[in-house]
């Protein structure tokens, strides 16, 4: 028996995202041999990709209606078709192996080749529904689009044997988001594969000079020092943040904001930064930088701050804690999945004192807490931990019967 993993992305390497998940297992597997007859499978570069650069203004407002999209993803799932098409012609799938999805792409292609295979599962790495993440990211609406990613997403879990995903909160954010998926979910194996992440011991050197700069304000100050690193949409909440931290302005006018990424919220972002007057609080990074730079930044952090409207469980947290960083998390999602050991804190919605008192309460034992963290991701979000996990569930899966 073989064991299949798919990823309709790119292979970037060790990145976030579902096409990351699957580069991660991979490297890992390769390494530990823990899952023998694992292959992986990613999209092929020499396929060409989807430019919308030069047209956004244009689809901006085509997607009030959704029209465009539904053409852009039908485009998208008939490339997957061929893909699929060419991998099963090269590999030969038979029905009595196991196949993992990471993205409903993928499992959509599948599904149209082999209509009839059983042993296929789909890991669901999405942020709450399908239409509440392509919304949260453009920062637009459309009913036509909703219902039709929300029929898509339906069709794929029910021919699914078992469903995957990031976090128990995971689970429940997408039921919050489509409450139609509850009584389906509820019919089907499914299990949490918490993700995970491996920390170097040895950080390369900083490539770019904005962060070098960045690192050489923070680097020696006694105040504390605050992370975020997001793509800055509605769903993510990285624009609640301020208010939050006007508070520290009273106590510690010397902290420090880092904020790394861009996005459709930074506009609003912006007016919440002057709003709460904490502009000469805020370093701000907005180009893309290494993830091995992000890594050097959070070693010099004391706080990974991120108030997230809903989550998974982001990968970007697991690196925070991993180098010394003491979680501060809104109470949503698979978030107070790593708050296990009063390691970090979670922020009821509106709270906004409630950040600069659990601060205040912590600056003495920020180094016992930078500790803790390090410990509780290595023991419990490790890459290695989410190999196990893996194959525990592919384990089970041998045993249906075909």
């Amino acid at each position: 028996m073989s064991t299949y993993m798919f990823s309709f992305r790119y292979n970037r390497g060790n990145i976030g995202g579902s096409g990351g998940v699957n580069y991660k297992l991979m490297a890992a597997n390769e390494s530990l041999k823990l899952i023998s007859g694992l292959t992986h499978f990613f999209r092929e570069d020499t396929e060409g990709k989807i430019n919308n650069k030069g047209i956004q203004h244009k689809l901006m407002f085509l997607r009030k209606f959704g029209s465009i999209d539904i053409v852009l993803k039908k485009y998208l799932l008939n490339k997957a078709i061929k893909w699929m098409e060419n991998l099963d012609a090269n590999n030969c799938f038979e029905p009595e192996d196991v196949y993992i999805f990471h993205d409903i792409e993928g499992a959509y292609a599948f599904f149209r080749v082999h209509p009839d295979y059983k042993k296929v599962m789909l890991v669901y790495h999405q942020q709450g529904s399908l239409y509440d993440e392509w919304s949260a990211s453009f920062n637009v609406h459309s009913r036509c689009y909703k219902n039709y990613l929300n029929k898509l997403l339906l069709d794929i879990f029910s021919k699914c044997y078992a469903i995957g995903f990031p976090s128990k909160g995971a689970r429940d954010v997408l039921i919050e988001h489509n409450k139609y998926v509850k009584e389906l979910l509820d019919k089907k194996k499914s299990f949490v594969l918490y993700n995970g992440v491996d920390i170097p011991e040895i950080l390369p050197m900083v490539k770019s000079e904005k962060v070098k700069e960045a690192i050489n304000r923070i680097k020696n100050v006694e105040e504390p020092i605050f992370i975020s690193v997001s793509n800055l949409n509605y769903a993510k909440g990285v624009d609640q943040i301020p208010k939050y931290l006007m508070h520290m302005r009273k106590k510690h006018q010397k902290f420090f904001w880092v904020i790394v990424g861009d996005g459709v919220m930074s506009e609003s972002l912006c007016n919440e930064i002057a709003a709460n007057k904490i502009e000469e609080n805020v370093i701000w990074l907005k180009s893309k930088i290494p993830n091995t730079d992000i890594l050097n930044l959070f070693k010099y952090g004391d706080y990974y701050i991120m108030l997230h409207r809903w989550s998974i469980f982001d990968l970007a947290t697991l690196e925070a804690m991993g180098l010394g960083c003491i979680p501060i998390l809104s109470n949503t999602g698979g978030n107070p999945e790593v708050i296990i050991e009063n390691n970090g804190f979670l922020v009821d919605s509106e709270d906004y004192k409630s950040v600069a008192e659990s601060v205040d309460n912590t600056l003495d034992l920020i180094p016992s807490l930078s500790l803790l963290n390090k410990k509780i991701q290595c023991d419990n979000f490790s890459v290695l931990s989410m190999l196990k996990r893996y194959k525990e569930m592919i384990e089970s899966l041998d045993d249906l019967t075909i």
